[in-house]
């Protein structure tokens, strides 16, 4: 745990910050680069320059309302308050523009997952998200004074859910640009993170916030099986056209940014 990176007299780096303007930077150049690697027109790729920006600020709105509703106070995020507000706001202005829905999804998940694998170390460097107690080797012990010693006490030992989860989107992101078929991208990303979060919710410590008058699933547990089922529909009812599969793959056979 490294809440803060001291710079000198008062003037310090807050690490969660700090790695969320990392996964925000690589986010946008692992997008840009993809972008790149699909034939785009000239008001194509301008337009998407003026969604992009727009649905990161309605998304950092989003996971703060969000966690606002679980929680009953403001002063956290909620990575999926964020993800589907910034995709509502993502695929509203595809339509307004008639951009090609397919396309566009898929050339962002990518940078989704990697932006949000870094945020996750931000997560474990300020020790918020954490885990329920271990005893397992992979466990470890925040400081004195963290969200987790103040409400397991002194020595705990918990699971890095946080790191758990960094290390499966690093995975999933590599899995995605290098085995997973271009037009399959979204599909995959939605089935296999929502299982990912679903199962991980059941090692969180941290106050996961209550739905429906129950505490046994979590608010984020039904928000993935949401996305599984999503997931699901995606890459077994929708089919794209012919034409629009080998538009997909004009410049992505291998998948790769």
């Amino acid at each position: 745990m490294l809440p803060y990176i001291i710079l000198g007299k008062q003037v310090y780096i807050p690490t969660y910050n700090l790695m969320f303007g990392i996964g925000l930077i690589l986010g946008i150049l692992v997008f840009e680069s993809g972008l790149k690697k699909v034939a785009l027109t000239r008001v194509e790729y301008e337009r998407m320059y003026t969604i992009i920006p727009l649905s990161i600020v309605i998304a950092f709105i989003g996971a703060l309302f969000f966690d606002y509703l679980v929680h009953g106070h403001l002063g956290g995020f909620t990575f999926y308050g964020g993800l589907v507000s910034g995709a509502i706001v993502f695929l509203i202005f595809l339509r307004i523009y008639n951009l090609n829905i397919y396309k566009f999804l898929n050339l962002l998940i990518p940078s989704v997952i990697i932006g949000h694998a870094v945020g996750r170390i931000g997560c474990f460097l300020a020790g918020c998200c954490y885990g329920k107690p271990t005893d397992s080797l992979l466990g470890v012990i925040f400081p004195a004074g963290s969200l987790s010693s103040l409400k397991y006490g002194m020595g705990t030992r918990v699971h890095p859910t946080q790191l758990y989860e960094s290390v499966f989107l690093f995975l999933l992101f590599i899995v995605i640009i290098k085995l997973v078929p271009f037009y399959k991208r979204f599909g995959i990303y939605l089935t296999g993170y929502g299982l990912f979060r679903f199962l991980i919710e059941f090692l969180r410590g941290d106050n996961r916030g209550i739905i429906f008058n129950q505490e046994f699933f979590s608010p984020s547990q039904f928000i993935s099986i949401l996305l599984m089922s999503a997931g699901i529909i995606y890459l077994n009812k929708i089919v794209l056209p012919e034409g629009d599969i080998d538009e997909l793959h004009s410049d992505n056979q291998t998948g790769t940014l």
